[in-house]
């Protein structure tokens, strides 16, 4: 908090927008730089923040997540309200491929994709968010795997 009441938000990047907030009573005077521009300029006053322009910003910028992911590692990033928001990376163990035959090639594969099936799993889990059940939220998206032979990429969608 500044002197005299003033708090200002350090903006993150470029901001394309403001927000302000002031309470003589409270001694408030906040400034909140926005990712998202918001349409026209507003000024309201009342008793109550007038916070439609705000969450009009939600439902136009919705949060999203990229996902950039091989065999042994991915890195998530999480945009809302055309900002970033966070972002995770996940590194796996890295596996190298086995030229022999016979059994122990079956056992070796196994093997490997096992480590393959692990790392999935603690991508996914990492990337949907664990209140989504109770909230009833529902997501699209597509899952995919190269299977290292020629690229192929299979896909599987969720919902």
């Amino acid at each position: 908090m500044r002197p005299g009441g003033i708090r200002v938000a350090k903006p993150h990047g470029h901001p394309n927008g403001l927000a302000l907030f002031s309470c003589s009573g409270a001694d408030l005077f906040e400034a909140i730089p926005l990712a998202a521009p918001i349409a026209g300029h507003h000024l309201s006053i009342s008793d109550r923040p007038h916070l439609y322009p705000l969450a009009r910003l939600i439902d136009e910028y919705p949060r999203y997540a990229v996902l950039l992911a091989d065999t042994h590692s991915a890195r998530i990033v999480v945009v809302a309200v055309n900002a970033v928001e966070r972002e995770a990376q996940i590194e796996g163990i890295k596996t190298k491929h086995h030229k022999q035959g016979g059994w122990s090639q079956a056992r070796y594969q196994r093997h490997t994709e096992n480590y393959h099936l692990h790392h999935a799993k603690e991508v996914v889990d990492a990337l949907v968010p664990r209140e989504w059940p109770r909230t009833g939220r529902r997501g699209a998206g597509a899952a995919g795997a190269l299977d290292g032979s020629g690229g192929r990429a299979h896909h599987h969608g969720a919902s």
